[in-house]
Parts: C-alpha cells; structure tokens; sequence
C-alpha cells in the first residue's frame, strides 16, 4: 500500500514542508488514508477544476462544516475554525469559494487506469406504511434484534420465512409495515428512507445495522439468468422486470442474502437526509459515499462525471462534495456514491448514475 504521505513526496516541495510532520502519524483516523500501488496524486489550482466557478459553494461549505467535527485538528483546524466563524446568514456565494481556494489546494487522485473509476447513486426511497399488519400492509421493516452482534443471523430468505410463520422472535421486531415487497427490498439497498403512514404523517426509517451475510446485485443475477442485457440494467428496469414476474420475483431477491434493519426517526421541517456513516444529516447532491479504507470520512472531494436526465441523455456533473457516509458496495478509490436526496427526480438520477469520473481531494494548505 501506498500511504498518502509517500504520495506527497512527489508535491510540491514546499507545500509538503508545511504538512510533513502532520501527515506522518495517521492514529487520529479511523483507517489509515491510503492507495494500492499506483495511484498517485497530482497537484492542481482551482483553475483546473472544471466549472468550479459555477459550481454553488455555499452549499458544499454548509456540508463541509458539518464534517469538521470529524477532523483532527492538527491537519484541519485552521481550515474548520475559518469555516465556523462564517456566519450562515448574511454571506454569499463568492465568500465561500474564496474560503476554499484560500484554505486548500486540490489534488487529482490518478489511477493506473481509467476503467478503475466509476460513480454511482442513492437516495432516500418513499414507501406507503402502516403500525399494524393488516390489508396491503404486509412486509414488515423489523429494528435491530439485540442479540445481532453475538449471534450468526440467517440468509434473507430463512428470515423472511420466519416471519411469514408469525416467528415471534422476528415478527416482534416489526415496527411498521409496508405495502409492496419490491420497495421494501429496494429500501434495504439504500440503506434508509422514509414511510408515508395512513394519514398522512411521515417518519424516517434509518439503517440500524446489517446481519452480516454478503450482498449480491440482483442485477447481476437477471443478467446471468437472460433476464435483463448488461448494458440496460439500472434501478429502474430492475424493478420493472420484478413487477413484472411476481411469480419469480421472490426468488431472484433472495439471492442478496443481505438483510437490513431499521431504526423510526422523526422528520425536522428542515430536514435534508438521513444521518450518514459520519455520524451527520447528509445533503442532497453535496454528500458522497466512500471506501473508508481509502478516505477518512469529512475530507472534501471534487467529483468529475456524468448523470442522466429525465427524457434521456446525460448531462457533466462537477461539484464539490464531502465523504459523509459509506455503503458495502462501495470499494476502491475513485469510486464514490452520489446522495441524491428523495423524491421522484432523486429516485430517477440514483437509479440511472452509472459512470466513470473522476477525483480530486483537497488538502488544507494552511
């Protein structure tokens, strides 16, 4: 492995001088930042990130704010006291921008190969739920089981037949019930969402742990069944051939053998998303999934790629964004997992995004 601070050695002299003794010792995070061999970085100015000018920096500063809490303060500090003294009211697009391109320098993670990169999307998924078990409400989200971590939990399907048998050892974890199977499924992919109840109230349902068991791309299984061609698998026709075949639908989720359980959280009016891997709400489009073992969670990242638009084609995607959270499927270095929010228009990008990019990481400067 290739740790950043040997990267660094290929900076600019002086620049490196300043930030050798901080990027020496890494014991303040959780996981060592670090590339396989290969990756290296390479220094730029903010001139050569695309349509950084037009990119909304107050919005990425907002993020990044939140994400200080999470910093050591012997690399970040000046960066995250700066940040903090920026009152929320009163300043403008341009003193945010300056705040960044005074506080940091980017640097553009180069891979081997190109083909190594790719991005992807989530957002937070509206289900119809009700309390109780009773007409179309009939796939429950269960909370965590208090014994999850001393015990080895079963597959998706055992699971589900134990609460198809009324077990009471999982049908007494069911918090609220849902009405359609495919969405249900779909929740346990993103990891969390939120359930619109009879009546109209509407809560949040937080991921809460996981069984543990591996997770497999149902649509990686159509394509190896003939179901579905390689290059036309997205969210959205993965769903539709599951509506479509009722008959075999059950069969195809079961092989994900992962399993979710959830936590009910109540919805604030200024409520933006749901608490990240990072342990803060995560922002539409400003929040990024990453390979913890590769980033520490709260460092900036500029992200290069591509995202579909409704009616078709695609449109570049350039913003600055903030590692707040993670996702078992997220693995390798540029690679990273767009927060789109909820919402049709959220649920539309999340299920097309499927694209090569590119990454640049800033580093504080001072």
């Amino acid at each position: 492995m290739l740790t950043l601070a040997l990267v660094l050695a290929a900076c600019d002299a002086g620049w490196q001088d300043a930030l050798n003794m901080a990027y020496a010792d890494w014991r303040y995070y959780e996981t060592p930042l670090s590339f396989p061999d290969g990756y290296t970085l390479e220094p730029a100015s903010f001139e050569d990130l695309e349509a950084w000018h037009g990119d909304n920096h107050i919005q990425a500063l907002k993020a990044y704010k939140r994400s200080c809490l999470l910093l050591p303060e012997e690399i970040w500090g000046n960066s995250c006291r700066a940040a903090r003294a920026i009152k929320s009211a009163g300043y403008n697009d341009k003193a945010a921008q300056r705040f960044f391109e005074d506080y940091f320098q980017p640097h553009f993670i180069m891979s081997p190969s190109q083909t190594t990169s790719l991005f992807t999307g989530y957002y937070e998924p509206i289900l119809n739920g009700s309390y109780s078990q009773g007409g179309t409400y009939q796939t429950p989200l269960l909370r965590r089981p208090p014994d999850l971590n001393t015990r080895v939990w079963p597959a998706r399907t055992i699971i589900e037949e134990a609460i198809a048998a009324q077990a009471p050892e999982v049908r007494d974890l069911a918090f609220v019930w849902v009405d359609d199977p495919v969405a249900a499924f779909f929740l346990h992919i993103q990891g969390s969402g939120r359930v619109r109840l009879e009546g109209g109230e509407e809560i949040r349902v937080a991921f809460e742990g996981k069984t543990g068991r591996p997770y497999t791309p149902i649509g990686r299984v159509l394509v190896a069944r003939g179901a579905l061609e390689k290059e036309k698998v997205s969210m959205q026709s993965i769903r539709a051939w599951l509506k479509a075949h009722p008959d075999k639908a059950a069969s195809v989720m079961a092989e994900n053998e992962a399993y979710i359980f959830f936590r009910p959280e109540a919805l604030k009016p200024d409520d933006t998303g749901p608490v990240g891997a990072a342990g803060v709400p995560l922002i539409p489009e400003r929040s990024l999934a990453v390979d913890q073992s590769v980033f520490s969670l709260g460092v900036p990242l500029w992200v290069e790629t591509q995202v579909s638009v409704p009616g078709g084609g695609q449109h570049l995607w350039r913003r600055l964004m903030v590692a707040q959270d993670t996702g078992s499927a997220i693995r390798g270095v540029v690679r990273g997992d767009i927060f789109f929010g909820f919402g049709d228009e959220a649920a539309f990008r999340a299920g097309k995004m499927s694209a090569p990019g590119r990454l640049a990481i800033l580093l504080p400067v001072q």
